[in-house]
């Protein structure tokens, strides 16, 4: 990777951005903006500039990290610890990269566009969302299981496990994946036209069921149960020729076999029948559709479907000499190997540095011989210390040689085709993936280190289509209820029933999914819509949290504040000693900046509430997923870039190890009536432990409201941006050496509080360090000599500040009606598209725009004077720290802006009037929601 100039861009950066489509006005406006909402720059706040605390961290030469502020909460702390004057309300986190390049940094990645997925030599069976054709009109299929059927991939289906039937035949190239978000929001598309097409009809009936798939040599063999009866199938083509065969094994009987072909086949295509010797059954045309109907056959009968387009005698002729075989049977049962050829030897490079825990890296074959993506996405161990590893791209790996040396660790792929899969667990010596539209078990039937079996566990998982994969789990209780995410739910799979419940709903694309050792669930919901600020939920059944829906809002266990992580990954508690003070904590894996912390939990009444700790080091990737190999007790990671982080590469792995060495942060803390206890794992230094100068604590609260995320405000003035200051008023050590209690007397119920600490071991080594908890509910009073007596005048009641959608402006007109003016209709679509790319009018005339939304997420239209649809764009793109965002419907207020709507909500529709300027020219149209303006854009045209 090339390195960027770090001199010289932070030279530059007294003009505070590199970003050549950014003027300095704009910035101008921005800084003014920052300074009047209380938003800390780096024109004037030190601690928020990008170019300093670069000294421990390892890759701030990445190009993505180039104007990353790192460390800023504490910087913030320590800069005010030294400073004579310190402001009762300090100033608010800017954003990413300080804020100067919109709210997601200069390298936000939500309008990446890669195409590499298309290059990938793929297996003969693909998993995931299938689109076809236009002109043929037929519905897409979401969870479809796409099928070459010869061997040079010319021939092709989709079967549908949910219809139990094939939807599709065609000849010609498979599929192709539309490059945004490297294919994983859009579907796998079919261009060419159908041999022949089925509309799919979704089985509902209870005597339906789909079993999963087998492998042999590459093909597969679907099981189903279909009305009563237990069909294996099979896909193929008789040999030299285009006529597709469909050969059946009827597995078990009870009563006729009908098995619905599609519509009937116009004249230039046939279906035609052969049946074992002792059957008896037809192919029948009913209600303008083609049904397999076989009234006589036993258990262990084989039959054929053939599918031709090629004149009739010739097919017979081609029929009568193709054979049945005498089973399916024995195709259940595992096949040569397939993937011998696919296996790569890394190796691992060992961290030299001399914190407690390290990370040391191992490297992917990200050059490998079918160009196979290492976007990596889940991780468990078998008892010999195995790792089992997902791909967002649908493979699973084994990784063997994890030695203390990492010297020679092996990559053999063992099963392809899944669909988008974002959790793997290893339970009962069996593996388990989740993908977007089920639970699998995969199987290696023949113990030959290949999968053969793809079990269908449960595949009730509704769908949200047209976007990248919003199913992440997989975490199971001591019941064996399965529990994971799906869309905005919390969800369940009865580890008895085997069925599907939603526990929880409200929750954000919450890719965080962990599960503690005393059986709690945790969640981690993404900031944005009614949702401030990435949270850690400790999941209650029958909650909401918030998002999409309307109710009373459940508090979540913590928040994280926005410095800290902009996008949790996910969490994991440890279990085993030989990871040093944290063999049993829980810790969060940070996927928007590539780090983690500590999760610390309390209970607090009927609910837990939580803090974080953050921790040193830095991973390549935004990590996800995380398990303890049982071979060394160590923490493995696993993680991808995607949706708008820091990663560096495509994918990660890495082994958190601990090195033996003392550790330095607090393991656990209780929140009191006066202050907070700290437990650390070393001794401290009792008189230095005792000076309240090397304490400074802050705390701030955020609003749940439909604005995109929440900016940090005031507690004391709950309008105001910004940080309120906590007085220390006194710091105990315990009688243990190891733990302190620090005395801060107007501790009252927050949404996010920090306490930084200047400290120092009983052996005499200084260090520094945080905790950002949310207090929900204040302990009892710690008493002690000359202890601050019981404040009874502060807030002990939590607040969530929260504003209700039905409170939030909804005006579904603006402009002056002019009952002459000239509609013009424009749709928000799927895929963050506008239904019409441009339009034209006549300079000077009215218009009365309607914007309707049939997306799934916010949208509006604004117009832009010809040349500034970059400027318009990226001054609302910086909007967010502003506390009115959402009602100004993320329309910058100035000249360059000639129209607008108002902020559409999915399903909702507004209409505006304007009059068109007299100046003709090429005009854009944009929307200036939070993150959509890159993307979705269109020209106006006066004439």
């Amino acid at each position: 990777m090339t390195k960027p100039s770090l001199s010289k861009a932070f030279l530059l950066l007294g003009l505070l951005s590199l970003d050549v489509s950014s003027s300095s006005s704009i910035l101008t406006t921005q800084l003014e903006a920052k300074n009047k909402l209380n938003v800390a720059n780096p024109q004037e706040h030190i601690y928020v500039k990008p170019e300093a605390s670069r000294e421990n961290h390892r890759l701030t030469e990445e190009a993505v990290n180039e104007f990353r502020v790192y460390d800023f909460y504490s910087r913030q702390a320590d800069h005010y610890m030294k400073s004579e004057k310190v402001p009762h309300i300090l100033p608010a986190f800017p954003g990413l990269d300080a804020g100067l390049h919109g709210h997601w940094g200069k390298y936000n990645q939500n309008g990446h566009t890669d195409g590499r997925w298309n290059d990938m030599q793929h297996e003969n069976v693909v998993g995931g969302h299938i689109s076809f054709n236009k002109s043929t009109k037929m519905p897409s299929i979401e969870g479809g299981l796409l099928v070459s059927l010869n061997k040079e991939k010319t021939l092709h289906a989709v079967f549908s496990p949910r219809d139990l039937n094939i939807i599709y035949y065609w000849r010609g190239s498979s599929f192709k994946l539309d490059p945004f978000r490297w294919g994983t929001s859009r579907s796998l598309h079919i261009s060419d036209k159908p041999i022949h097409a089925t509309p799919a009809g979704e089985i509902t009936s209870q005597h339906s069921k789909y079993y999963g798939y087998y492998l042999y040599n590459n093909q597969a063999v679907f099981s189903y149960q279909l009305h009563k009866n237990h069909l294996l199938e099979t896909l193929g083509h008789i040999k030299g020729t285009d006529v597709i065969t469909r050969t059946f094994e009827i597995k078990t009987q009870n009563g006729d076999v009908q098995i619905n072909l599609g519509p009937t086949p116009s004249e230039n295509t046939s279906f035609h029948l052969k049946l074992n010797k002792g059957m008896a059954g037809e192919i029948i045309s009913k209600n303008g559709e083609s049904l397999v109907n076989i009234t006589k056959s036993n258990v262990g009968d084989t039959f054929k479907v053939y599918l031709s387009d090629l004149e009739n005698s010739k097919t017979k002729e081609l029929i009568h000499a193709d054979t049945l075989p005498q089973s399916l049977s024995f195709k259940t049962k595992g096949g040569q190997q397939q993937l011998t050829q696919q296996s790569h030897t890394t190796k691992g490079t060992l961290s030299t540095s001399e914190k407690a825990y390290v990370i040391d890296d191992i490297d992917l074959p990200f050059d490998n011989d079918k160009k196979s993506l290492m976007f990596l996405t889940g991780i468990d161990f078998d008892k010999k210390g195995h790792a089992y590893i997902t791909t967002l791209m649908g493979e699973v790996w084994k990784v063997s040689g994890l030695s203390k040396s990492l010297n020679k660790v092996k990559w053999q792929k063992i099963a392809s085709g899944l669909n988008q899969p974002f959790g793997l667990r290893i339970w009962d010596d069996k593996i388990y993936t989740l993908e977007r539209t089920r639970i699998s078990i995969l199987h290696d039937l023949n113990n030959d280190g290949e999968i053969d079996y793809f079990e269908n566990y449960n595949n009730q998982i509704p769908v949200r289509a047209k976007s990248h994969t919003h199913k992440f789990g997989l975490e199971r209780n001591k019941r064996g209820d399965i529990y994971f995410i799906n869309d905005t739910t919390i969800c369940k799979v009865d580890g008895v029933t085997k069925q599907f419940s939603t526990i929880a709903t409200g929750v954000r694309n919450c890719m965080g999914v962990g599960t503690t050792l005393d059986g709690a669930m945790l969640f981690g919901p993404q900031e944005g819509t009614n949702t401030p600020t990435t949270e850690i939920i400790e999941v209650h059944e029958g909650d909401f949290y918030g998002h999409k829906g309307e109710g009373p809002v459940a508090a979540p266990m913590c928040y994280i504040p926005r410095g800290v992580d902009n996008s949790v990954g996910g969490f994991f508690q440890v279990n085993d000693s030989r990871w040093g003070p944290l063999g049993k904590s829980i810790i969060g894996l940070s996927y928007g900046y590539s780090q983690w912390y500590q999760v610390l939990r309390q209970p607090a009444g009927e609910r837990t509430q939580g803090a974080t700790v953050p921790m040193p080091g830095e991973f390549f990737s935004g990590v996800v997923r995380a398990a303890t190999n049982p071979v060394d007790g160590q923490v493995y990671t696993v993680g991808l870039d995607g949706w708008g982080d820091y990663s560096a590469k495509d994918g990660c792995f890495h082994r958190i190890r601990y090195t033996e060495k003392p550790l330095y942060q607090p393991t656990n803390y209780k929140v009191f009536h006066n202050g907070l206890q700290l437990d650390f794992s070393i001794e401290l230094d009792k008189d230095h432990i005792s000076k309240v100068k090397n304490y400074f604590a802050q705390m701030w609260d955020y609003v749940n409201s439909k604005q995109y995320g929440s900016p940090e405000y005031s507690v004391s003035q709950p309008d105001k941006l910004g940080h309120d200051l906590l007085k220390v008023s006194s710091v105990q050590l315990l009688e243990n050496g190891k733990s302190i209690f620090v005395e801060i007397p107007d501790l009252q119920p927050v949404m996010q509080m920090h306490l930084r600490m200047h400290l120092k071991s009983a052996e005499g080594h200084s260090f520094k360090t945080d905790i950002f908890p949310t207090i929900i509910k204040l302990g009892g009073f710690y008493n002690f000599k000359n202890a601050v007596a019981k404040n009874t005048t502060k807030n002990e009641d939590f607040n969530l500040r929260y504003i209700a959608p039905k409170a939030q402006l909804k005006i579904s007109q603006s402009g002056e009606k002019d009952d002459h003016a000239r509609k013009i209709t424009i749709n928000a679509i799927a895929g963050m598209k506008y239904s019409l790319q441009n339009f034209k009018a006549k300079a000077g005339e009215s218009i009365q725009l309607i914007f309707n939304n049939k997306d799934g997420m916010p949208h509006n239209l604004v117009i832009a004077k010809p040349g500034q649809y970059e400027k318009v764009g990226m001054a609302a793109f910086k909007m967010l720290n502003d506390p009115k965002a959402a009602a100004k419907h993320y329309v910058p207020k100035m000249d360059e802006v000639i129209a607008y709507t108002y902020i559409v909500q999915p399903k909702g529709k507004h209409t505006t009037y304007f009059k068109v300027p007299k100046e003709k020219g090429t005009y854009k149209f944009l929307c200036t929601f939070p993150g959509h303006w890159q993307l979705m854009h269109g020209e106006f045209i006066v004439e």
